[in-house]
């Protein structure tokens, strides 16, 4: 499913360097008008104040139109789409600094508007990334193998991260004081999210058909539940009343009640059965917690499910292989006129 992405990478790229072409046409259009208007201003006679004093002003507005505009530019450039490329430089054996390209990115989480945090599978590095300044701040070393989903902490200073290979979670200092903690929680550890309110850690071992509870500082499992087979990621509804987790091979999301630990309701994603299971895996649940969308990698639809009655209430068809998801309301690019 990649080159579908790059495709629509591109388009967006494309289109956003469309944008901001108008937006510098339309500044070298109020620069121009603004330099007619100085001039104007600057060859009327003196004398003849209330002239002078009309076109003094409308120099004044078109200098200000261009400021205005310049700002509008500004604040487009800050939201438009852009490739960043992870590396860092770091010193080789020999002393001298590298460039240093971290490979296979796959987890991703929001730290704060500026600064996103990034798994790297190869690398063994969970990323700590300015996307303001398109620059990777920190690349925090695991011991982990396959490190490969992650979530941030409540305190938003400390993440979690999954690692498949290990069966294991790491939590990680996001400022990079000390080395992450490990702790192995199931064979295949890989979904993982932070309960809203308690912080406890939830994590899906695949290979194990568990789910681990950890606690918020990520250093001790508290509880383990037993679930579908193939469980693969978990999301909680707003507020953690309910957690989702999808069960691969099952076909199935299971709804577990955070407060006690108990399974809540089943949704079955088979149909009549008469059907291989369609892989549900990525998880999004919409701000307001009343619809989550289930991405079927096999089956290469969206499950909607009703998360009022707990039930499926379309399919979204979709490309080949979904899985992450996210859920953005996003005004269109302004179009200068």
């Amino acid at each position: 499913h990649h080159e579908p992405s790059a495709r629509v990478v591109g388009g967006l790229e494309e289109r956003d360097r469309a944008v901001a072409a108008q937006w510098h046409r339309r500044i070298e259009r109020a620069r121009y008008e603004a330099d007619l208007a100085e001039r104007r201003y600057e060859a009327v006679d003196p004398a003849n104040r209330l002239i002078a004093a009309t076109l003094e002003n409308r120099w004044n507005e078109a200098l200000q139109r261009v400021a205005e505009l310049e700002d509008e530019l500004k604040r487009f450039e800050s939201k438009a789409l852009r490739t960043i490329t992870l590396s860092s430089k770091v010193h080789s054996d020999d002393g001298v600094p590298k460039e240093m390209l971290w490979l296979r990115p796959h987890g991703i989480a929001f730290v704060d508007a500026t600064h996103i945090v990034v798994t790297s599978e190869v690398a063994r590095r969970l990323l700590v990334v300015d996307i303001a300044a398109g620059k990777v701040e920190r690349a925090l070393p695991t011991p982990q193998g396959l490190l490969h989903m992650v979530a941030l902490a409540e305190d938003r200073k400390h993440a979690f991260g999954t690692s498949i290979r290990d069966g294991s979670l790491a939590t990680f200092a996001l400022d990079g004081a000390s080395p992450p903690h490990t702790l192995p929680t199931g064979k295949g550890a890989e979904g993982v999210a932070v309960a809203p309110g308690s912080g406890e850690v939830w994590v899906t071992n695949r290979e194990a058909d568990t789910v681990s509870i950890c606690a918020a500082d990520g250093r001790m499992v508290t509880h383990v539940l037993d679930t579908g087979e193939f469980p693969i990621r978990v999301a909680f509804t707003p507020g953690g009343t309910y957690a989702l987790v999808s069960c691969a091979a099952a076909g199935i999301v299971q709804v577990w009640r955070t407060k006690d630990r108990t399974l809540a309701h089943t949704i079955d994603l088979l149909g009549e059965k008469t059907e291989r299971s369609p892989m549900p895996i990525g998880i999004c649940i919409e701000p307001e917690g009343k619809f989550a969308w289930v991405a079927c990698n096999r089956g290469e639809w969206l499950a909607v499910i009703d998360l009022t009655e707990w039930r499926i209430l379309d399919r979204i068809p979709a490309r080949k292989g979904p899985d992450g998801m996210a859920f953005a309301i996003i005004a269109p690019p302004t179009v200068p006129r």
